[in-house]
């Protein structure tokens, strides 16, 4: 303090005043104060003397530091989260997290201040995200949608996307959108579609009637040569579920069908009975 007090004194004297300078004093009590303060010399009676004016700045200093600790927490969440996240205005990267480079391969450098455009394979699919992202958030207050991004490598991913406005009533903020990576999900689904597919195929080349019953629920889903063996469409059988099963069920081979497969249920052993269906 006394060398910085030396040093504004010099500047003082050396150009007749000082402006908005920026000082720690210790008050009697020991506490510290944050001032704001300008000085200007002046002549009187042949001796030199400094006019100086001193505003408390120390809420002011308080305020600052808060926010500058809230900031800091801010970022390091804002990089910590496992999803991508964005500031966007008109479409176009103002602040991304690190996440977001890992999803799309592009450096932070890269994406910063260029559009989301660059991420999509077409313009159709840049334009219906924007209508489904953006069409309506304003007024909603949140929006989602899938899409795919085009990877730097040339490679896609597919992402979902959930968006927020900055503020609700001014568009002209941007919005922060959260970037998820969901493609092994999507993968995993497509290969589960696959195998159904192909399972269903078997089924009806087998010429035989298959079902997949879960027993704790009581729900059944009928596969294969169902029109062939029963005269039902296939929608139409499976709405029946297994107590509608059970009725069409020839009367003199019902009870004996039923008892058979509630003791296989029983004792989790496979059953072999024959029966006569009702058409």
């Amino acid at each position: 303090q006394i060398e910085q007090s030396r040093k504004v004194r010099e500047v003082l004297l050396a150009k007749g005043s000082i402006y908005d300078q920026e000082a720690i004093t210790v008050a009697p009590d020991g506490t510290t104060q944050h001032v704001l303060y300008s000085s200007a010399l002046y002549q009187t009676g042949g001796e030199l003397n400094a006019l100086s004016m001193f505003v408390d700045i120390t809420d002011r200093k308080k305020t600052e530091e808060r926010l500058k600790k809230n900031e800091a927490v801010l970022n390091s969440l804002f990089q910590a989260v496992p999803v991508g996240l964005a500031i966007l205005k008109g479409r176009q990267f103002k602040v991304i997290n690190e996440r977001v480079g890992t999803i799309t391969g592009y450096m932070t450098n890269d994406l910063t201040g260029s559009t989301s455009r660059l991420l999509y394979a077409t313009e159709e699919e840049y334009v219906r995200v924007g209508k489904a992202l953006y069409g309506t958030l304003w007024e909603r207050g949140a929006s989602y949608v899938e899409t795919r991004f085009k990877h730097k490598d040339g490679s896609f991913r597919y992402v979902s996307l959930f968006a927020a406005p900055l503020d609700r009533h001014n568009p002209d903020a941007g919005a922060a959108v959260a970037i998820q990576d969901i493609t092994e999900r999507v993968m995993m689904v497509q290969t589960l579609r696959d195998r159904e597919q192909r399972f269903l195929k078997i089924a009806d080349l087998s010429g035989q009637l298959l079902y997949d019953h879960d027993v704790s629920s009581g729900s059944i889903l009928w596969f294969g040569r169902i029109h062939a063996i029963t005269g039902y469409s296939a929608e139409e059988f499976n709405s029946h579920g297994i107590s509608g099963w059970g009725e069409r069920l020839h009367p003199d081979d019902r009870a004996i069908t039923l008892a058979q497969l509630e003791a296989a249920k029983m004792n989790r052993t496979v059953v072999s009975v024959d029966y006569r269906f009702c058409k």
